[in-house]
């Protein structure tokens, strides 16, 4: 297995917060453009169905077109302000604060398996003391430890699962738990489903 792993603070790999943010994944920033997106959208679709309506009807007055030229407007603003002003913010404290680890994992083929695995490393983290678990982390060969979702069965990867439970769950404990199979794994869309199943089973007790 060779390994090629580097860890960099922001500051020192980029020039400045804008080319870290083109060249480097941020969940976070990620989730937030995807959160703009989906209000946009949402946003869109309900002052279309405003103005289509108010023309079935025949009731399209100054009232009704004042309400969707103000949606539109605060829809924008919206927008200005998370992409001009939110986005940037985080942008900055990430560049100043965190630490970057690239590099790549090649892992050879064994006498059972005939295609060898490469794993392009690109990950950030707020504290050294994290990103040095993570460099440990791969180091033990955490890798090479195939899981399926106990669900459905799909194949599974480490660096996907790190990266989603990292945040409430330390490294050590998420190796450990990666390399033990007698616990159960679920696949985040699997996952999603129990935790949906379970609420509603519970919101039918409490009305029971």
């Amino acid at each position: 297995m060779e390994k090629i792993l580097r860890i960099e603070k922001m500051e020192s790999r980029f020039e400045n917060h804008i080319s870290m943010g083109n060249h480097v994944y941020i969940e976070q920033i990620s989730n937030i453009k995807e959160k703009i997106a989906s209000i946009t959208f949402a946003g869109m679709v309900f002052l279309f169905f405003v103005l289509s309506a108010s023309i079935v009807i025949d009731f399209l007055n100054f009232g009704i077109l004042l309400i969707v030229i103000l949606g539109c407007l605060l829809l924008l603003l919206y927008r200005t302000i998370m992409y001009d002003i939110i986005i940037p913010d985080k942008l900055i404290q990430i560049y100043k604060k965190a630490y970057y680890v690239y590099g790549f994992i090649l892992i050879e083929p064994s006498l059972t398996e005939r295609n060898s695995a490469q794993y392009y490393i690109d990950e950030v983290f707020l504290r050294k003391e994290g990103a040095d678990d993570f460099v440990l982390s791969l180091m033990s060969g955490v890798l090479l430890e195939k899981r399926v979702c106990f669900k459905c069965k799909t194949d599974m990867d480490y660096l996907h699962y790190h990266r989603n439970n990292v945040s409430k769950t330390t490294t050590l404990q998420l190796e450990k738990i990666w390399k033990s199979h007698h616990v159960q794994i679920f696949c985040c869309g699997c996952y999603k489903k129990t935790i949906r199943k379970e609420k509603l089973e519970k919101l039918i007790k409490k009305r029971k």
